[in-house]
């Protein structure tokens, strides 16, 4: 394996845990919400990759952990976030990729200033200011 893969590798697990830390430090529950859907994104300007089950029923890849989540606090789930592979059609090139990882999360009380303070403070454990 190549060192600079290697080094990327590295790398990516760093910042994984930095993230988890992170969210640890602020008690946000890690969630894991299935990627597999039988039903579309209701976001209509994103292209799912549909999977074929059994041969026969269409289900989606999910583009964003959201779904899976919101229904998590609708069932009384607090702050919760999610590192999540997700996955977009359409989406390929040599800066895009159609999977790749998201960070989302929820703040249950959190008004915007906070939200925006607080997405600030994690963009920053990886811009090192």
């Amino acid at each position: 394996m190549q060192l600079s893969k290697i080094s990327r590798l590295h790398d990516r697990a760093t910042m994984l845990g930095q993230s988890r830390q992170f969210f640890a430090a602020r008690q946000i529950l890690e969630v894991d919400c299935p990627c597999l859907s039988l039903r579309a994104s209701i976001d209509t300007h994103i292209d799912l990759i549909p999977a074929l089950y059994h041969q026969q029923e269409t289900c989606y890849l999910h583009s964003s952990p959201e779904y899976g989540m919101k229904r998590l606090l609708a069932e009384g789930m607090s702050d919760c976030y999610q590192l999540s592979h997700v996955f977009r059609d359409g989406e390929l090139s040599s800066k895009h990729n159609p999977e790749f990882m998201l960070a989302e999360w929820y703040r249950l009380g959190f008004d915007l200033e906070q939200m925006i303070e607080e997405t600030v403070a994690f963009i920053r454990l990886f811009l090192g200011n």
